[in-house]
């Protein structure tokens, strides 16, 4: 219905409008979208056939998802999504050195995202907890880019554990902390860890 509107005006011999000219630089990008399933588009269920909601922060938190994890394809990922105000977070945080120790023979990438935690108090945390240590990598996003994430990865809750596969895929299911070192060992192994 979207592309039928589009030829239908660009066909027509009336004069430019404002919505018409909006809607013509909307369209593009909004069917490059749709086309390249980086959403799933869904029926408005307030409005008439054809018309369709899409979700952008959950489209832009899978583009910066993906940009974020293509470094490391083809290794499994453990993603910790993590602020420095959230008290659960920090206690699990002091096993994260241990863990790292005890899996850097299998390959496994960590990355911590930081969750509204300012830069000082970050740079703090980092060092104290080495989330900067070999085989680790550290983000303290921009607020948008770090919704947009947990936006695509429906994160409700702090600390968010999550392992994603050699493809790049996320493997479902209850994650274990990084406290519980035996369970989670076993899980990377079985999400493709050497």
């Amino acid at each position: 219905m979207v592309a039928g509107f589009a030829a239908d005006y660009e066909a027509s011999a009336f004069p430019p409008s404002w919505a018409a000219t909006s809607f013509r630089k909307v369209y593009a990008p909004l069917r490059f979208v749709l086309e390249n399933k980086l959403i799933q588009a869904t029926q408005c269920p307030a409005s008439g056939a054809g018309q369709v909601v899409v979700d952008s922060l959950k489209a832009k938190g899978r583009l910066l998802f993906e940009k974020l994890l293509r470094p490391y394809r083809g290794k499994v990922v453990y993603l910790d999504l993590w602020g420095g105000w959230c008290a659960p977070c920090l206690a699990e945080m002091k096993h994260a050195q241990a863990l790292r120790d005890k899996l850097r023979s299998e390959g496994v990438v960590f990355i911590y995202l930081a969750n509204n935690t300012n830069g000082e108090l970050y740079r703090e945390l980092v060092s104290r907890f080495g989330l900067d240590a070999p085989g680790s990598v550290s983000f303290n996003l921009p607020p948008d880019q770090q919704a947009a994430i947990e936006s695509y990865l429906s994160v409700d809750a702090f600390p968010t554990y999550i392992i994603i596969d050699r493809e790049g895929n996320v493997v479902g299911g209850v994650v274990p902390r990084p406290g519980q070192a035996a369970e989670l060992a076993k899980a990377l192994r079985e999400a493709g860890a050497r």
